[in-house]
């Protein structure tokens, strides 16, 4: 993918019960979608001036299986993001859900706690693509997409665990 990458999931892990690495990857670069970048000029540069563009309390990350990625999506274009078996959209706090580090010299980036997903009871998936809004539910902005490099469904006492560096110089 072209473009801008702001958000690199450092690794992912798909786990089986036992803690078994099923599989894994990193260094996955985003897609920024249009939207996206919408949200972060006018939270940076409107803030206060518009309600429905403002640093949230919680960002919100899921998983969906959309065949491409592309910058013009939004929330309507999401395709089957799971709804049963425990899943629910991660939250991580805009205040402490991240910190800020040097990777190199002058490069700064904000690093996420480890997300998990986990499936209970049942499967959930498949599943291709983690994203990020700003809300819980399909009312926000789609900010970013990462195609996870694999399509997974996680079975009952499987989970997947990730973290992720944003940057605001194009995430290496």
């Amino acid at each position: 993918m072209s473009g801008i990458h702001l958000v690199r999931i450092q690794e992912i892990q798909h786990l089986s019960k036992t803690g078994e690495v099923l599989w894994s990857n990193k260094d996955l670069k985003n897609i920024l979608h249009l939207e996206g970048e919408e949200f972060i000029l006018k939270a940076l540069f409107n803030g206060g001036n518009d309600p429905n563009t403002f640093i949230p309390d919680e960002y919100y990350f899921g998983l969906d299986n959309r065949f491409s990625l592309d910058a013009e999506h939004n929330m309507d274009s999401l395709v089957n993001e799971p709804t049963t078996a425990g899943y629910t959209r991660q939250s991580l706090s805009s205040t402490n859900g991240f910190t800020v580090i040097e990777v190199t010299e002058d490069v700064l980036r904000a690093q996420s706690i480890i997300l998990t997903f986990e499936a209970i009871g049942s499967s959930w998936g498949p599943v291709s693509n983690l994203f990020m809004t700003d809300q819980p539910d399909d009312s926000g902005f789609l900010i970013c997409s990462v195609a996870t490099g694999s399509t997974f469904t996680v079975d009952d006492g499987e989970s997947v665990t990730m973290r992720m560096t944003f940057g605001l110089r194009d995430c290496t």
